[in-house]
């Protein structure tokens, strides 16, 4: 039996599935990592590496998994080999980050780590299968424009106006790197719950893009 084609999703709690309603995980058919297995059917393996919290670059003391820049390599080995690697962060970096030049170090940090993925594995072999590198590189939804009225403790107040700037950020960015973008607000707004994740339907509408997103990659070789 051929190999199924990899493709790993390395995110935070909107791929890890928050369910901003129960504060729960939305279950496997309604995440939009579920969602995206089913629609490319068993030809393709979707492994789902999101964690609650997760930055592109910065350390939460304490919680050391949390830094997505130090994850990574671990989650690509893991993973080996792989067709297709997904990376949609940077919201909990907006923690820590005030300027738009700021926010783009994180990312172009994990870029950087998975471009160089034959320096993390046996040999100096890329994790791609046959060396063959695809990256997506997805900006994040924007943060809800109601979050500072609704709650006004959020570590994340006053980050409405730069959240707006993700696709503006990333997309030079990934051009720099060769890889391919996709703007994910276009497609998904946060939950009116908390302001910050998908709810179901948006779920859906993130993985019908991230879908036509992936075959068209696949179809362009």
């Amino acid at each position: 039996m051929a190999n199924k084609i990899r493709i790993v999703c390395y995110g935070d709690s909107n791929t890890w599935g928050y369910d901003p309603e129960t504060k729960r995980r939305h279950d496997d058919d309604v995440r939009w990592t579920g969602r995206l297995q089913n629609l490319l059917g068993d030809g393709y393996q979707v492994v789902e590496c999101g964690i609650n919290g997760r930055t592109a670059a910065h350390d939460e003391p304490f919680r050391d998994c949390r830094n997505g820049s130090k994850g990574l390599g671990y989650s690509l080995l893991e993973s080996s080999p792989l067709d297709l690697l997904i990376i949609c962060i940077g919201t909990n970096d907006l923690k820590y980050e005030d300027t738009a030049a700021a926010m783009g170090r994180g990312i172009r940090m994990l870029l950087r780590t998975a471009k160089h993925s034959g320096l993390l594995n046996t040999f100096d072999t890329s994790v791609f299968r046959g060396g063959k590198e695809r990256i997506l590189l997805i900006s994040p939804i924007h943060i809800g424009k109601e979050l500072d009225e609704k709650f006004p403790d959020s570590i994340l107040k006053g980050k409405h106006e730069l959240s707006l700037r993700f696709a503006e950020i990333y997309e030079p960015i990934a051009k720099s790197c060769g890889v391919e973008f996709l703007n994910g607000a276009q497609y998904a707004e946060p939950s009116e719950a908390d302001c910050l994740h998908m709810d179901a339907e948006n779920h859906r509408k993130f993985a019908d893009a991230v879908y036509r997103k992936v075959r068209e990659m696949f179809e362009a070789d």
